[in-house]
């Protein structure tokens, strides 16, 4: 077992692991309806240097061999720079946007998305990771960590609740609920 940053070559799990903690908001940054062509496209963001999804932005969790979790977090600061691949292959397939709904505030570093493949859930693999991902934020001088849970996931909520994260207000992301959380690192 080993927690690590994240690389190119991790390609062929990570972004099954991003799609299976995003759901259908990966329809809204790909474009695509289908699994194999959203997996697809995030695979293609992963392996760009500055983009929402890339693996510069992941530390992972590997255990025999494999990638099986993966966090992916980054400054809100760089998000319109980080989302550039992303609108541009949106706009060649015809879809115009601009942005994304909003799921941070300025100066917090966003855990985007924190994934464990589930045969190894209940191992506290999620816990480790979202350490590293604090870890790496202090490092580059980041001191406010935030995250959104959907706010029917209440194992979810209670798990970033006992490592320290307080609900700091409810927003909408995509037409649903989530609460959005805070932790002073």
């Amino acid at each position: 077992m080993s927690i690590r940053p994240g690389k190119k070559e991790d390609n062929i799990y990570v972004p099954k692991l991003i799609l299976n903690a995003i759901g259908d908001i990966a329809k809204v940054f790909t474009g695509y309806e289908k699994e194999d062509d959203i997996i697809d496209t995030i695979g293609k963001f992963y392996q760009i240097d500055e983009c929402r999804f890339s693996y510069k932005n992941t530390i992972v969790y590997e255990k025999d061999k494999k990638v099986v979790g993966v966090i992916l977090g980054y400054y809100s600061k760089d998000v319109d720079n980080l989302d550039i691949p992303i609108i541009n292959h949106l706009r060649k397939k015809g879809i115009k946007r601009d942005t994304f709904d909003e799921e941070f505030f300025e100066n917090e570093y966003y855990i985007d998305t924190v994934s464990v493949n589930p045969n190894y859930q209940g191992r506290g693999i999620a816990k480790k990771l979202i350490r590293a991902m604090e870890d790496k934020a202090k490092k580059l001088e980041h001191h406010t960590i935030s995250l959104i849970v959907d706010i029917n996931k209440e194992n979810a909520y209670r798990l970033y609740e006992k490592l320290g994260y307080k609900e700091d207000r409810k927003i909408e992301v995509y037409g649903h609920p989530y609460r959005h959380m805070l932790k002073k690192v």
